[in-house]
């Protein structure tokens, strides 16, 4: 006997196993169908939760580069003080050192002079 053919709704010189077969495999569609809709769901929730997740680190996070900022402002001002500080001292280190350097001038009193 040849292959099956279909006339209307009745399979002409089909066997039973043949028909069977056919109908068990269409049986299987919908719970492999199911089967897919909820693997993508488990995969949709576990996405969600990676997303809150990073959501939660990029709030930690932008609270941390907030606080960096801050301390990072606070660091160059003290640096601007730091350097104003040494430049005060790098001038009086250089106002005592010129007046160690300079000639000892020797008053003496005379009576009668004024002095």
């Amino acid at each position: 006997m040849g292959a099956p053919t279909r006339t209307g709704k009745a399979w002409v010189g089909a066997t039973i196993c043949q028909i069977v077969r056919r109908a068990v495999r269409y049986h299987f569609v919908n719970a492999m169908l199911l089967n897919e809709v909820q693997k993508q769901e488990r995969q949709i929730d576990a996405q969600r939760q990676q997303l809150a997740e990073q959501a939660r680190q990029m709030g930690e996070q932008a609270k941390q580069i907030a606080g960096l900022t801050t301390q990072a402002r606070r660091t160059s001002l003290e640096v601007q003080q730091v350097d104003a500080l040494t430049a005060r001292l790098a001038q009086l280190e250089a106002t005592v050192s010129a007046q160690e350097h300079a000639p000892a001038v020797e008053v003496r009193y005379r009576k009668g002079s004024g002095l």
